[in-house]
């Protein structure tokens, strides 16, 4: 459900890798500041293992932050070192499918190949117990109206090859889409309905009585590959960035008014909870 359009399409262009010495930057800011976090995510809107530098970094920030679950979301149809990914000291490594069979992958993952994602998840395993690692290897099936027939393989693969399964319900995804489906229902219901349950998700939809409580708010610090802060993930327009991760004092980021939060917090939406 990560959006794939032209404006992030423009950004990535402009900045399509984050570099190892931005990287540890970040990181030295973090150590700097003497901030907790609990987990340090890569992959928000793009495939970090293109990324070279990935083993390093991930390295870097196990050096730095012990005490921090590392993750890597991807899609895994590419795998340039599976001994360097494990090695580098990853906690998880999270992987997102669609379906089990090309047909059904193809859908949602454009131009994506299943056979090779489901090798490189067995590289992965295989490599795991190669190092002795307890690298958790999480495959996240994406639930889709058209795909719940496979949801029983792809439970079955998990527990073949020792891997934990994660069933995601897929949503109307970001403040910006779901903004623009609330103010056309009938041109973007007749879009969703073809793979949501747009019924459901109506349900589950809800408004903020203050932004202030949101918990993509108090949860995150996004950071683009070029230092530049997002909201939150569920925020993809450039229009609403924050400066740069080295403007703020890092416990002051979510201090920072946005207008993108009050909107977010009047609009009906399902992904908060």
């Amino acid at each position: 459900m990560c959006p794939n359009n032209e404006a992030l399409a423009m950004r990535r262009a402009r900045k399509p890798m984050m570099e190892y010495g931005l990287f540890t930057r970040i990181i030295d800011k973090i150590a700097a500041e003497r901030v907790y976090f609990r987990a340090v995510w890569f992959g928000n809107w793009g495939e970090s293992l293109l990324n070279p530098a990935l083993p390093r970094m991930i390295s870097y920030a196990r050096a730095c932050m012990p005490k921090t679950e590392i993750v890597v979301f991807t899609n895994l149809n590419v795998l340039k070192d599976a001994k360097a990914l494990i090695g580098s000291g990853i906690d998880t490594v999270a992987v997102s499918i669609s379906g089990m069979t090309q047909e059904m992958y193809g859908r949602n993952h454009c131009n994506g190949d299943i056979s090779v994602v489901l090798e490189n998840i067995r590289a992965l395993a295989r490599e795991r117990a190669s190092q002795g690692r307890r690298t958790r290897i999480r495959v996240r099936f994406h639930s889709y109206l058209y795909n719940g027939h496979q949801e029983d393989a792809a439970r079955k693969f998990c527990a073949e090859n020792g891997l934990e399964f994660e069933l995601v319900r897929c949503f109307i995804p970001g403040v910006e889409a779901t903004v623009a489906y609330h103010r056309d229902k009938k041109r973007w219901g007749v879009y969703y309905r073809r793979f949501i349950d747009l019924d459901r998700e109506e349900r589950l939809m809800k408004v903020l009585p203050d932004y202030r409580v949101c918990p993509m708010l108090n949860d995150q610090v996004s950071v683009d590959t070029d230092g530049r802060l997002y909201r939150c993930c569920a925020v993809y327009t450039e229009a609403y960035l924050l400066g740069s991760f080295f403007d703020h004092p890092i416990r002051r980021i979510q201090e920072i008014k946005s207008p993108v939060c009050m909107l977010c917090a009047k609009t009906p939406a399902s992904w908060r909870w």
